[in-house]
């Protein structure tokens, strides 16, 4: 396919002129986009909003001869403000569906404020640099994306020539290339405005929602939705779906990416209930070694659960922080109990989730009859789906709740001592003691530490 039109919108005369030489070819000299049709339209002015039209400073743009399939915001958009009104006055120049076109910003020097835009896709490069390995198999195929097209019935080597010249060589890294990048690439397209779509049927945070992750603290997602029911959760879905964006979800909050730039974030607080479900209630067996099952819904944090279980004289194998929610439990999950009853996710035996292909509710594996939504169903692979949420359970949808197996909540003898870093032996000595006179099954972690060339010294946690 051909470029049909190139517009560049450039004020500063002297790039504008640099700019058009550069596309423009010459006797000896090829131009770098092989496949323009006509020479670039670089115009010397300033791209503004179309309200703007009236004082002067037209951009010349209308909708009748004007539309276009991609557009790129260069240079952070600086003196672009509001910047979300340009990208919406970009957003009206694309070529309408069913093709439809894209939006792409390329922004560094921090956060991309878009009030109200959502993204379709967004990268981010904190350093600014892109590192591609020196070697012609890799630089071939990195040619098509520093082009932006597939270059066809061009010679090989010319692309990788190309790569060549524009990377930079450091002798940090002596066999790669270096590209400068943006810090943030974000693309829209016209669903980039759907937003209130959403928010008419989902209810929003009530004020600012704290999360604990510092990274996810310095990101603006597009909005925060808190679903009070299991429906709710599916219109998120089949509102990303309908319009091909992201959705972000927010536990506990100590994810870095709980909350992301330009994105729809889901937060679960509203599913906060915890229930224990004793042996034969649900009408099936609970293979728990207490005899109960414990559902803890998606934003419940490690401290509710353990708070929960405790007083029913059960507990769950879960993490050290009363404040993690079910990130812990979904990737993963180590804890005080690990030693005795493995990982929080191996504790999980089924769970409630939306599916972010679908948005059907699905259960697997041991769901208590009474925490079934209404409409759901079992998926086909549940036996694959109940294996890979154990680990990796953030990938195939939101979950609602899980279900875990309980465990008989064991009584722990603790001691403190002092031991003088010359008494090694000692130190030993008293924790094998106390393992011994403990009853039942007991957890010790010794941890042997060295200060300067002295003896080495044992810190005991039992």
């Amino acid at each position: 396919r051909k470029v049909r039109k190139y517009t560049a919108f450039e004020p500063n005369g002297l790039f504008a002129t640099r700019l058009e030489e550069w596309l423009c070819s010459t006797s000896e000299t090829e131009p770098p986009l092989l496949c323009l049709e006509k020479p670039p339209d670089i115009r010397r002015i300033p791209f503004v909003l179309q309200d703007n039209m009236g004082s002067g400073t037209s951009t010349g743009t209308s909708d009748e001869d004007e539309k276009y399939d991609i557009i790129l915001f260069c240079h952070s958009m600086y003196g672009m403000k509001p910047k979300h009104r340009f990208i919406e006055r970009a957003l009206e120049m694309l070529v309408q569906r069913p093709q439809g076109g894209m939006v792409a910003v390329f922004h560094r020097d921090g956060t991309l404020h878009l009030d109200g835009l959502v993204c379709h896709r967004t990268a981010s490069f904190p350093t600014g640099v892109v590192s591609v390995a020196n070697n012609d198999e890799v630089l071939d195929c990195f040619g098509s994306f520093v082009a932006g097209f597939i270059m066809q019935d061009v010679d090989v080597d010319k692309a990788i020539r190309v790569c060549r010249a524009l990377g930079r060589r450091e002798e940090a890294h002596p066999d790669h290339l270096l590209f400068s990048s943006p810090n943030v690439m974000a693309a829209f397209t016209q669903d980039a405005t759907t937003l209130p779509e959403l928010t008419a049927q989902v209810p929003l945070v009530k004020g600012d929602r704290t999360v604990k992750n510092r990274e996810a603290r310095l990101q603006r997602p597009a909005s925060i939705v808190r679903p009070t029911g299991v429906r709710h959760v599916q219109q998120c879905v089949r509102w990303a779906l309908k319009h091909g964006v992201g959705l972000t979800v927010v536990g506990g909050g100590h994810s870095g990416h709980c909350l992301w730039p330009n994105v729809v974030s889901v937060d679960m607080g509203a599913f906060d209930q915890v229930y224990i479900i004793t042996a034969g209630k649900d009408g099936g067996d609970s293979g728990s070694d207490s005899g109960s099952l414990v559902v803890a819904e998606a934003g419940c944090t490690t401290g509710d659960i353990v708070r929960t279980t405790m007083a029913a004289g059960v507990t769950v194998p879960l993490g050290a922080r009363p404040s993690v929610g079910a990130g812990l439990w979904l990737q993963g999950g180590i804890g005080h109990l690990a030693r005795l009853h493995g990982l929080a996710c191996d504790a999980i035996v089924g769970a409630v989730l939306v599916s972010v292909d679908s948005s059907q509710v699905l259960c697997v594996g041991c769901v208590p009859s009474q925490h079934w939504p209404a409409g759901a169903v079992r998926p086909e692979n549940e036996s694959d789906l109940l294996w890979a949420i154990k680990g990796a359970g953030t990938n195939f949808g939101i979950v609602v709740s899980v279900t875990f197996k309980s465990y008989a909540a064991p009584t722990y003898l603790t001691r403190n001592w002092v031991v003088p870093l010359s008494r090694n032996l000692e130190a030993r000595l008293k924790l094998s003691d106390f393992i011994n006179s403990s009853p039942g099954r007991s957890t010790g972690t010794v941890l042997q530490m060295r200060i300067c060339t002295g003896t080495p010294a044992s810190c005991i946690l039992a």
